[in-house]
């Protein structure tokens, strides 16, 4: 557990309603180990003159090691903390946190705002995949969805990357996604943005891609069928031709819409042959069809045999249009 604390002359500065000065560190960092988040703070407390205040936790970083029962007594533990809003945000890595944290001797710098944009993924940048204390652990409790969480590695350079998400049933560590995989689950939800394309259709390139998502779930004859309808914008950055038609245009629209229904089928059919629904169909499909929900007291045995259906609708700007 890494603790901060505001040193002295950042404390002199904020009475004075001034900025922190520039000399010194406007806070202090304790790095504690122990077996529980009230060993750990207790070890931090004892180690300074100062008050600690644990309702402050901002950022947990769990490792991909933790057995189920592990993990729900950390999160018990951290909900049990009455001052904090269960606001922090949470992130899976393989990496033991010394290397993944700024910390005293280690050159590894962890993203700043991590969380809001994932700044590393070439192939989703950004894509909006923060996960809040809250948001994990009701995914985890909630029948018909499966928890995922930004997965972090840190580079033999120390550099941190963070453009994969890695993905759970209820609160057990399946698989993480690698970075076009992600980019993918970005669309599926709703998330991605200035996603980039290279079309086969006269060397084209779209760019910017961004968009909406809309989960439906319909039963045709008993089968579940889980419909995915993506709406998307993007700009023609080049062709190979000087100019561009509306022919062209409407030709590398459709090429588009094809080529990321295909892509985002694919992460499905991976999601499903894992067993996780992390877009929570099942979730849906209790809204939408509760009845029918409840005749599969299983929902990880039913979700494999969902009929998936991608359908993409991209809208195409010429580069230079104002949208």
């Amino acid at each position: 557990m890494i603790v901060q604390y505001p040193t002295s002359s950042a404390l002199l500065d904020y009475a004075d309603h001034k900025p922190v000065s520039n000399s010194g560190k406007p806070v202090e960092d304790i790095v504690v180990a122990g077996s529980g988040i009230t060993q750990c703070f207790s070890r931090a407390q004892s180690k300074i003159a100062k008050d600690l205040y644990l309702g402050q936790i901002q950022l947990v970083d769990l490792s991909t090691h933790m057995t189920p029962p592990t993990l729900l007594r950390a999160l018990v533990s951290l909900n049990r903390i009455g001052t904090m809003d269960l606001t922090p945000f949470i992130f899976v890595s393989g990496s033991p946190l010394p290397d993944v944290m700024d910390t005293p001797g280690n050159g590894a710098q962890f993203p700043t705002l991590y969380y809001v944009t994932q700044e590393t993924c070439v192939d989703c940048q950004p894509v909006n995949l923060s996960i809040h204390l809250w948001q994990f652990s009701s995914d985890a409790l909630t029948p018909g969805v499966d928890p995922h969480l930004p997965y972090v590695t840190v580079e033999p350079n120390k550099n941190v990357t963070v453009n994969r998400i890695a993905l759970y049933r209820h609160l057990q560590f399946i698989v993480a996604l690698n970075p076009q995989q992600t980019a993918d689950y970005g669309l599926l939800k709703g998330l991605a943005q200035k996603l980039t394309l290279a079309v086969p259709y006269d060397h084209a390139t779209v760019r910017d891609i961004h968009g909406y998502s809309r989960l439906s779930t319909h039963l045709k004859g008993g089968q579940i069928q889980a419909r995915f309808h993506i709406v998307l914008q993007g700009t023609l950055a080049n062709l190979r031709s000087i100019t561009d038609t509306t022919t062209d245009n409407a030709i590398i629209a459709r090429e588009s819409s094809e080529i990321l229904s295909r892509q985002c089928l694919a992460v499905l059919t991976f999601t499903q042959q894992h067993d996780i629904d992390p877009w929570g169909i099942g979730r849906m499909l209790n809204w939408q069809h509760p009845d029918a929900f409840a005749r599969y007291p299983h929902w990880h045995h039913e979700y494999p045999r969902v009929e998936m259906v991608v359908h993409v609708q991209m809208q195409l700007h010429k580069l230079g249009d104002l949208k």
